[in-house]
């Protein structure tokens, strides 16, 4: 057998053996691009967390740090009057609602809500960390309180006592013993948000934007609920 017969089969082997290699760096590089892909549509919508709304995709919103779909609109049949929070989708329309009234939602962007009957210290908490996590956005509230545990003034300000300690019987919170927050209402005659007193009840009620975190002041943090019209809402 002569040598160039032989030398001729290791050329083929080596020729082949480029080619493979080739062929897997080739797919190496594949996966690498697929991988940087898939690392570059995750950062739009960080599975590590959020700030806003605007930081995930689609129509998913920003709660408690993580992006998720919204709640479903609860339905008009009969649901308890419990505190409840939820989201609904926000009027497209420029005409005023009637007093009283929340303008009727159509199927467009949505805000969170919160809805029942609230009350001072365990009766808060529920809507205390929702106003909480929704901090710098748009709510729609429709709560009340009964006037005999409403502290503040029936127009511009609700208190609601969150803790007490060692707080005396019979004795109403009050710095004295308690932490709360404080939210100050900020009403515009032509949006759609308001608090009022009426009959033994307050109502708290309409869309507000929620703003201006600060304290603790004679344990009272504050916040303030600023009504918005609701063709401004998402501009």
């Amino acid at each position: 057998m002569s040598d160039e017969f032989v030398k001729e089969p290791r050329r083929d082997f080596h020729a082949n053996g480029a080619a493979m290699w080739g062929e897997f760096r080739a797919a190496i590089l594949a996966a690498a691009i697929t991988a940087m892909a898939v690392s570059d549509c995750a950062k739009n919508e960080p599975n590590g967390g959020c700030t806003k709304d605007s930081d995930c995709k689609g129509d998913r919103i920003c709660v408690a740090g993580g992006c998720r779909n919204p709640d479903p609109i609860p339905s008009s049949s009969g649901a308890p009057a419990s505190a409840g929070v939820s989201s609904v989708a926000v009027p497209q329309t420029s005409a005023p609602a009637r007093s009283g009234t929340i303008a009727e939602p159509s199927a467009s962007a949505r805000v969170p809500s919160f809805s029942g009957r609230i009350g001072q210290l365990a009766k808060s908490n529920k809507f205390a960390k929702f106003i909480y996590e929704h901090r710098f956005k748009v709510v729609l509230l429709d709560v009340t309180i009964p006037l005999d545990e409403f502290d503040g003034d029936q127009k511009s300000f609700l208190v609601l006592w969150e803790r007490c300690d060692s707080l005396p019987v019979g004795e109403k919170p009050s710095s004295a013993h308690c932490v709360g927050t404080e939210y100050n209402i900020k009403k515009d005659a032509s949006a759609e948000g308001d608090l009022f007193c009426t009959r033994g009840i307050c109502k708290l009620s309409g869309y507000f934007a929620v703003s201006d975190f600060g304290g603790p002041n004679q344990g009272l943090m504050g916040t303030t609920l600023r009504s918005v019209r609701v063709e401004n809402i998402g501009r």
